[in-house]
Formats: structure tokens, C-alpha cells, sequence
């Protein structure tokens, strides 16, 4: 092989090495591994709750307003519950999750809910 043809090849070797050399360069402080996530099964009981919830919410307030109509309409507060539905105010009493029972205050007019 003639001179011409190797040089050309220990300098592409020289680049090649000498690009790989030296400080590498800094990408900044690293951040810390983002939290587990929580199982499906977690997520799907905390939404279920969470539903449970706002329904729970949702059907004391049409409960309460059902209670003011009838305030406003007969002058009073129902003696309890059962007289919304009696009086057409309400189908039904609106239902709770397991654990959970309906407090009427037939003075006041207010109503809540409170574990069992």
C-alpha cells in the first residue's frame, strides 16, 4: 500500500478518538423520580368515593330545597322526612352510602348526614 492511502486513516482515527475525549458537559441538578402512581384499584376506589360523595352532596341540597319549598308553601317545616313525599315534594327520600343515616332537625328545617 502506497503512503497516500494510510494517511488518511490514522488521522480519522485521531478525530474520531480525540471527539470522544474531555469533560463531559453538565445537564444541571437532577430531579428527583416523580412519585409512584397509585394502582388502578387505588384509583378506581378513590373515584368511586369521591362520586359517592358528591352525590351524597347533591342529594342533601335538592333534600334541603325540597325542605324550604315546603316551608315556604305550608308555613312550617316538615314534621319529618316522609311528609315531602307525602305532600309531593320529593319521590323519595334520597338514598345514602352504606354507614350513613339522615339527621332532620324538624325545628330548624336542617338537614345532614352523620355515620351510623
Amino acid at each position: 500500500m502506497t503512503w497516500r492511502r494510510l494517511f488518511p486513516l490514522p488521522v480519522l482515527f485521531l478525530w474520531v478518538g480525540a471527539s470522544g475525549c474531555g469533560p463531559s458537559p453538565t445537564l444541571g441538578p437532577t430531579k428527583a423520580p416523580p412519585p409512584p402512581r397509585p394502582s388502578p384499584t387505588e384509583s378506581q376506589q378513590r373515584l368511586a368515593s369521591a362520586q359517592a360523595g358528591a352525590a351524597t352532596v347533591l342529594n342533601l341540597a335538592g333534600l334541603q330545597q325540597a325542605i324550604q319549598m315546603f316551608q315556604a308553601q305550608e308555613d312550617r317545616f316538615p314534621t319529618n322526612l316522609a311528609e315531602l313525599t307525602v305532600a309531593g315534594y320529593l319521590r323519595e327520600i334520597p338514598q345514602l352510602p352504606a354507614g350513613e343515616k339522615l339527621d332532620y332537625d324538624p325545628a330548624t328545617g336542617q338537614v345532614g348526614w352523620s355515620p351510623k
